[in-house]
């Protein structure tokens, strides 16, 4: 990651006091804001000019990791966020241009129907 989103992290089992950690953890959750690296959603919290977020997959913290970047180091955080943000916003039109097509078909269908039914009578 040094070439493209430099950061720097602390593991679980290097720290002595794992209550605090643990706390941290729980403190980005609730607090921090919600980001997107890549397609991965995260938690991030700014605290003195520093962006952390935490990872972990057991409900213990026993694996977690803290990890913190300098946002001037780490705006593909930012700039992925907004090519998804343009991406959903391009299938959602793609999907409303979709059912409108689907929309005018069936106004099509239904107008030849009626002419059809004008003719039989």
């Amino acid at each position: 990651y040094v070439a493209f989103a430099p950061h720097e992290y602390i593991l679980r089992n290097r720290v002595s006091d794992k209550e605090m950690y643990d706390n941290a953890i729980r403190y980005i959750q609730e607090n921090g804001i919600r980001m997107f690296y890549y397609k991965a959603e995260r938690k991030y919290l700014f605290v003195d000019g520093w962006f952390y977020w935490a990872l972990w997959s057991k409900p213990d913290f026993s694996d977690a990791i803290i990890n913190r970047c300098k946002p001037e180091d780490y705006d593909i955080v930012f700039m992925r966020r907004g090519t998804q943000a343009r991406k959903a916003a391009e299938e959602q039109k793609e999907q409303e241009e979709k059912q409108e097509r689907k929309r005018q078909r069936e106004e099509k269908k239904r107008i030849k129907y009626e002419q059809a039914e004008l003719k039989f009578e």
